[in-house]
């Protein structure tokens, strides 16, 4: 009958169960209990019953809330209701055969002495309308998920409960589903095709990682598939690397989507690149490098806890930005191309290039900006709402020569220079080195 059961399902068996006349059927002893023999018995159930099989190696078939001793012996249980099944000694097949996905979603069978390393779990989804589900296109998801009782895992597709193994997977359900799918010869599925869940902490595809001192480095590649988190892999362990934990860095360099990094009020940063599925940032982040999309940072959420203990690092070449950090946390700026707007409570920027328009966060306080500017064709910035303390730094002299510095009677000033300037409104500070010489 195992073998008749695993190649047509239940409701052949149970259509042709006359055939099986060598096998044992003993009769209720009452309408709520039956007692089987110590042969191979088959037994059929009709909801709420006590089933105590006895021994030899029976079939039960369960179709409601029964509660199933099935014995010593190697014995197949099938459940089509919500019976509560202890297999007791032997390599016992239990198999789950609902009339519909949605069958056992509030009251589900309860297996409580499952051991794979004996025992098999069959689900058998063969009776079962799956519409489109259950195709190798799109296959039913099997999860599992800790038991509302406290007591194992529940396996579900779908979202909809099948099974509940009371001593096994409490631990990390879904990784014991996925062992006792894969590691052990004591799972089998009819009727669909299966995956499982993609882990919500899973390193995305597209993405290599790589380790600069304290810092690990995520670069996000043009075939990055997104979703998951830009978690640290298992090789890389911190200690190996003599720090207690990484800062968190994001390269986007390699890339010429679109992207947004952004925390929302729970303080949880995604990145999200074009139309994929948004990626969970871990913390603490360090460094973010754009790439030649247009970018867009909001971390008005983010806290100092959130970033790194020497502030956030940002790297601009080319694209177009737009980084807004609010007033809670430090940045630095490296802008060498590109355009940037950069909207801060302050901090610390380096220019080389780029066209760039700095504006303070919070106009109620005095915020500081320093800025180190090196003077080239391809610069143009501009500051306002802040006061800025200004180094000019002119590696070519022919170039320092255009400079000319105009300062206005409310504290602002423009510097500008062939191909570039620089205007501030409230320019506190400046000084220009050349060749080792400072000029104020």
């Amino acid at each position: 009958m195992e073998v008749f059961f695993l190649l047509f399902g239940v409701a052949a068996l149970i259509a042709v169960s006359d055939m099986f006349s060598s096998d044992s059927e003993p009769e209720p002893e009452d309408e709520d209990r039956i007692t089987g023999t110590e042969d191979n018995d088959l037994i059929f159930t009709d909801g709420g019953q006590i089933v105590e099989a006895l021994g030899g190696d029976d079939t039960i078939i369960s179709v409601g809330e029964d509660t199933v001793f099935a014995g010593p012996g190697d014995d197949l249980i099938i459940a089509q209701g919500a019976a509560t099944i202890l297999g007791q000694e032997g390599d016992d097949i239990f198999a789950i055969a609902p009339e519909t996905l949605e069958a056992n979603d509030e009251q589900w069978p309860v297996v409580g002495d499952f051991n794979p390393e004996e025992d098999t779990l069959i689900l058998d989804l063969r009776e079962v309308d799956l519409g489109e589900a259950g195709t190798e296109e799109t296959p039913i998801i099997l999860t599992g998920v800790a038991a509302p009782d406290g007591e194992g895992m529940v396996v579900q597709a779908n979202g909809f409960n099948l099974v509940q193994l009371s001593n096994y997977g409490s631990d990390d359900p879904q990784a014991a589903l996925e062992a006792l799918v894969t590691d052990f010869e004591a799972f089998a599925l009819f009727g669909a095709a299966i995956e499982f869940p993609e882990d919500p902490d899973a390193l995305p595809e597209g993405v290599d990682v790589s380790v600069n001192d304290d810092q690990i480095i995520f670069s996000i590649r043009e075939e990055y598939a997104g979703g998951g988190a830009l978690s640290v892999p298992d090789e890389f362990d911190p200690l190996d690397f003599g720090v207690s934990e990484f800062l968190h860095a994001i390269d986007l360099s390699n890339l010429s989507d679109d992207t947004l990094i952004i925390f929302g009020d729970d303080r949880v940063g995604t990145l999200t690149v074009g139309d994929l599925p948004p990626t969970t940032l871990k913390l603490p982040l360090s460094a973010i490098t754009f790439g030649a999309g247009n970018d867009t940072i909001d971390l008005r959420q983010a806290g100092a806890d959130d970033i790194g203990p020497s502030g956030l690092i940002f790297n601009a070449t080319e694209g177009t930005n737009s980084i807004n950090i609010g007033q809670s946390i430090d940045g630095a700026f490296n802008l060498s191309g590109g355009e940037n707007t950069v909207i801060a409570a302050g901090g610390e920027a380096i220019i080389t290039g780029g066209q760039n328009t700095l504006i303070d966060a919070d106009s109620t306080t005095n915020n500081a900006l320093m800025i180190r500017l090196q003077i080239s064709p391809d610069n143009e910035t501009t500051v306002s709402g802040t006061e800025v303390n200004l180094f000019v730094v002119a590696e070519d002299n022919a170039l320092l020569d255009t400079v000319q510095v105009v300062r206005d009677d409310a504290g602002g000033g423009v510097i500008t220079w062939d191909g570039g300037s620089f205007t501030a409104d409230n320019l506190r500070t400046l000084g220009i080195q050349t060749n080792g010489t400072l000029a104020t």
